[in-house]
């Protein structure tokens, strides 16, 4: 029945995936709401969509079978929409001559359509300029009611036309054109069967049985054979469909005819963005270029054969069909002022609340290339829209500077730099996706959404490390994409997990940042700074400040670059002996270049060098991320937890810290004393490193380690003995970590607790074997 009353009804039929159940729900909405019900409005909750009308269950299906005037859906430019003789008329002969009064719009349409293509001289569909003719004096000559599909099919321009992937191109998709097929859902008299008679008008009887399941999911017998297209991919049939090699389709006729329907709400909001779309096809709505990212069930080389993504936007609140149109019409998402151009834009530009108002979610889907045949509406995810911009998606910007997630992102995908670049695009792709994401689970607790957040910026870390090692070695990209930009030290903040791996990794990755000198240009007036633990990574021309942009060394090499392949400690090895020489070379009021801005907790040093449960994979993969990160300010020093402290590693540790810090009157024990006295220095005694790194002659390391600390001002009571030293060098340290370790900086707290340990006041008992990291606590 109909009347002043409203009706709620959920079309479990009709839901955001496949595209076609989308668009089928915008085509019931807009059909009521223009031929039935104007107050009609529908919105999505869940995996359903609820429409808001007059007419209740009965009179809705009552109207799709006996009121309902097909659109005029027409496309005498393509091959296969019946205007041209070879062409499949099952469809198109009926309705050309029913003199049923439902498709009178539709079968006015086609004699307009009959007389352009005889006054066009046609007799195969037209090409080239030829088309774009044959549109344009067609599209003055159409009734107004069929302008709504060529508006949805085309966009003009005065030099081409241009196809909204939503619509393959032009209304058809291969050798399948949707209008010929509407035509042929609705009428044919040939099987598959069309729902109507032409004659009459009437419904076929399996045609309600078949509306009730297209709009409600009643279950329902007499699926057709006949092809959907692009639009689901489930129902397509092909190969793994069946029990066979290959399935045939299987589609419920009022689908199609229904999603055709839907598909109208688009048009008119295609020609007034055009000036771009030539490049970005982002004049389309909510339409941009493939991103084979942020989804685990396509790649990058799935770009190559995929012809757009479409974001389509899901909203919670009633909303009539003239709004939803005007959305449709004006629908865009903005990025830094522009229009989002490809799939990992518009997910940020989600996450950056630059979508329009009103919309709760965007269902991603991308048109990819299948089975080399044909193209695939694929689901992609869906994105959910929050209030409020997620942290981590903010990080992204940083990689902006200079455009160089743009140069990189160009390059790399197109693939012409192998294999791997194109893999490593991806990943970087898929990291910076999985930092758009809003945490919209209220289930979650606090701790685990943060524990995400974490993983996120940490594995968009080690893309960004991965994408950089690549570009070092890969010098024929160099005058394409530079450095990675200095990145803020807000990526830290971010990163944290308070893990040992990502500490000792902050700490290293400090190095060459003077303390003093974190919030400075690197450029700044002051000491000249010692290169940062970037250089080691890929060759930087160090002349550049920073601050105008890293750049590739002019020479193409450099003798700073020495990380490789091999695992932690020798690459840590490597940078240790490569910084040494630069510490003997180095001028009068250069900074150390042992300096760091960030010091890790002991307990974190001590970790990697004796705990078997440290990763040191996972360490150096954030290490090759944090390098491009700016250090933020030295983090306070607490008191840490006690863990056994070798005394190798503690007496050797002052001689690999910058001489500012052992000149500092600290707090050792219960005394305010400095270690080394102002007029002294601490250098490193002759092939000690060396030694070390050969794995032998650790006793004698730190024998020759306190001679010179001996030598330097600095007491200690272990010289005393060698008998004792040698016991305490058989405490189970391995030498190359040792000295793997000794690079790495320890904040002030364990500084103190290092003094203590290797030399401390006579009050203290220096029998013991080890002591814990905080024994003087």
């Amino acid at each position: 029945m109909t009347g002043g009353e409203r009706h709620d009804h959920a079309l479990t039929g009709c839901a955001p995936i496949p595209l076609a159940g989308y668009l089928k729900a915008l085509g019931v909405l807009r059909l009521i709401a223009e031929q039935a019900d104007g107050t009609a409005s529908g919105w999505w909750q869940g995996e359903t969509f609820r429409l808001r009308s007059r007419l209740d269950r009965d009179a809705l299906v009552d109207f799709f079978l006996n009121r309902y005037r097909p659109s005029a859906v027409v496309a005498p430019w393509n091959g296969g929409s019946g205007f041209f003789d070879g062409d499949n008329r099952d469809g198109f002969t009926p309705l050309r001559n029913s003199p049923a009064a439902r498709f009178s719009g539709l079968r006015a349409a086609m004699e307009v359509c009959e007389r352009a293509v005889a006054d066009a001289a046609l007799v195969e569909r037209p090409q080239g300029e030829a088309k774009l003719a044959f549109v344009l004096s067609l599209r003055g000559q159409l009734p107004d009611e069929a302008l709504n599909w060529t508006d949805a099919a085309l966009a003009l321009s005065r030099e081409e036309l241009l196809f909204p992937p939503l619509l393959g191109t032009g209304g058809n998709d291969g050798r399948l054109d949707f209008t010929n097929n509407f035509m042929r859902r609705l009428v044919s008299a040939k099987t598959p069967r069309g729902l109507f008679d032409a004659d009459t008008g009437a419904p076929r009887p399996e045609a309600e049985p078949m509306l009730r399941a297209a709009l409600f999911g009643e279950a329902t017998d007499g699926l057709t054979d006949a092809a959907i297209g692009q639009f689901a991919p489930g129902a397509a049939g092909g190969p793994n469909s069946t029990a066979g090699f290959e399935g045939a389709p299987n589609l419920n006729p009022w689908d199609f005819v229904l999603m055709i329907e839907g598909a109208l709400l688009f048009a008119g909001a295609l020609t007034r963005r055009n000036e771009s779309a030539r490049q970005s096809g982002a004049s389309f709505p909510f339409t941009v270029k493939p991103t084979g990212a942020g989804w685990g069930g396509v790649g990058v080389e799935d770009e190559d054969d995929a012809r757009a993504e479409f974001w389509a936007p899901l909203w919670s609140r009633p909303a009539g069909a003239g709004e939803i149109r005007q959305f449709m019409a004006e629908g865009r998402a903005v990025l830094n002022g522009r229009t989002a151009r490809d799939g990992l834009e518009f997910a940020r530009a989600v996450a950056m609340l630059g979508t329009s108002r009103g919309i709760d979610a965007f269902q991603r889907f991308g048109f990819m290339m299948r089975a080399g045949k044909a193209y695939l509406a694929t689901p992609l995810g869906r994105r959910k829209v929050t209030g409020n911009v997620p942290p981590t998606a903010t990080l992204i910007a940083d990689l902006e500077d200079g455009h160089w997630l743009d140069r990189l992102r160009y390059r790399l995908r197109r693939g012409e730099d192998g294999a791997r670049a194109r893999a490593l695009a991806r990943r970087l792709d898929d990291a910076l996706f999985a930092l758009t994401e809003p945490d919209v689970e209220k289930q979650r607790k606090p701790a685990v959404q943060a524990v995400q957040a974490v993983q996120a910026v940490q594995a968009a870390l080690i893309a960004l490390g991965a994408v950089a090692r690549h570009l070092a070695i890969a010098t024929k990209l160099w005058e394409f994409v530079p450095p990675p930009p200095v990145l803020t030290s807000r990526w830290l903040w971010m990163a944290d997990d308070s893990s040992p791996e990502f500490q000792v990794a902050e700490a290293l990755a400090s190095l060459g940042y003077a303390p003093d000198d974190v919030d400075k240009a690197e450029d700044a007036a002051g000491k000249e700074p010692a290169p940062p633990m970037a250089a080691h990574f890929a060759p930087l021309d160090l002349t550049r400040p920073s601050r105008h942009g890293r750049a590739w060394s002019g020479s193409g090499r450099s003798t700073e670059v020495v990380w490789g392949d091999g695992d932690l400690t020798r690459n840590l090895l490597a940078v240790l002996n490569r910084r040494l020489i630069d510490r003997t070379g180095r001028e009068r009021g250069t900074d150390d270049p042992l300096c760091a801005a960030t010091g890790a907790p002991l307990p974190a040093v001590l970790a990697f060098l004796g705990d078997a449960t440290f990763d040191h994979a996972r360490c150096a993969a954030l290490l090759t991320g944090l390098v491009w990160v700016r250090p933020g300010r030295r983090r306070s020093p607490s008191k840490s937890t006690k863990v056994p402290m070798p005394l190798p590693y503690a007496a050797l540790k002052p001689l690999f810290t910058p001489a500012d810090q052992l000149h500092r009157e600290r707090q050792i024990g219960k005394r305010l004393r400095s270690l080394l006295p102002q007029d002294q220095a601490l250098p490193v005694p002759p092939g000690l490193v060396a030694r070390l790194s050969r794995g032998d002659g650790l006793a004698q390391a730190v024998r020759d380690t306190l001679l010179r600390a001996h030598a330097s001002g600095i007491a200690s009571p272990f010289l005393d003995s060698r008998s004792r030293i040698e016991t305490f060098a058989k405490g189970g340290v391995d030498p190359r970590r040792l000295a793997a370790s000794l690079l790495i900086p320890i904040d002030d707290y364990g500084l103190d607790r290092v003094i203590e340990r290797a030399y401390p006041q006579p009050e203290h008992d220096t029998d013991a074997d080890t002591e814990t990291a905080d024994h003087a606590a």
